[in-house]
């Protein structure tokens, strides 16, 4: 792959990502903190709505990044150039849907970063076994 391919790889791969974190942002904007020295009252609602929005946040991009991921695995191999940059636009979904710093905990991490573990080995697995078995039936 030649030096221009490889920058149109990541062009794409960082477009996608652009398009995902500031269209989220576009439709759902992070609460504002309250003035000076607010009563605390205000400073916990604060806290929750910045919960309620790292949560949509999350549960908005993490699908996003994960059909990404697959998009870049499954379609045709004559689509080269445009499956390595879902991939590598998916992971930094991915990266940016798991990295928002108020989700419940970090069991929620966790527990996501195996469901697309689980996912893409299921995917990877079943490709290459369709592959195998295709160059099996060739000979």
């Amino acid at each position: 792959m030649n030096i221009l391919k490889i920058i149109y790889v990541l062009a794409i791969a960082a477009l996608l990502t652009i398009v995902v974190v500031f269209g989220v942002s576009a439709f759902f904007q992070p609460p504002e903190a309250p003035s000076a020295a607010p009563p605390w009252g205000r400073w916990e609602g604060y806290y929750k709505a910045l919960e309620d929005y790292h949560r949509n946040v999350f549960s908005i991009s993490y699908p996003l990044g994960l059909l990404f991921v697959i998009l870049g695995l499954v379609l045709r191999p004559r689509l080269s150039l445009i499956k390595p940059a879902l991939l590598l636009g998916g992971i930094a979904t991915l990266i940016y849907a798991m990295a928002q710093s108020h989700l419940a905990n970090e069991f929620r991490i966790i527990g996501s970063a195996a469901l697309g573990l689980v996912i893409l080995f299921y995917l990877g697995y079943s490709l290459s076994s369709k592959r195998k078995r295709g160059s099996e039936e060739k000979t």
